[in-house]
């Protein structure tokens, strides 16, 4: 009885680990973009023009990601 319980336990946790570890996070979303790549939400003088994110399912992790932007004046002031 102990086994059966167990080989269905077994089942259902790698179940669950192939349906979570097969998921992608995609977005064109350019709010969406900066959050995934900045980890916070985008500042309010900063202008968000154009920006798409991809992850991999894949445990690796990797990622292609493009964000197009407005800086504002403070950025180019070098003095």
């Amino acid at each position: 009885m102990k086994t059966k319980r167990l080989h269905i336990f077994i089942t259902l946790l790698l179940t669950i680990f192939t349906l979570t570890s097969c998921m992608e996070t995609k977005t064109s979303d350019v709010k969406d973009t900066f959050k995934y790549w900045a980890g916070t939400e985008a500042p309010a003088d900063l202008e968000l023009l154009n920006g798409q994110y991809w992850q991999s399912p894949h445990f690796t992790k990797e990622y292609i990601m493009y964000l197009k932007f407005k800086p504002t004046n403070e950025w180019w002031d070098v003095s």
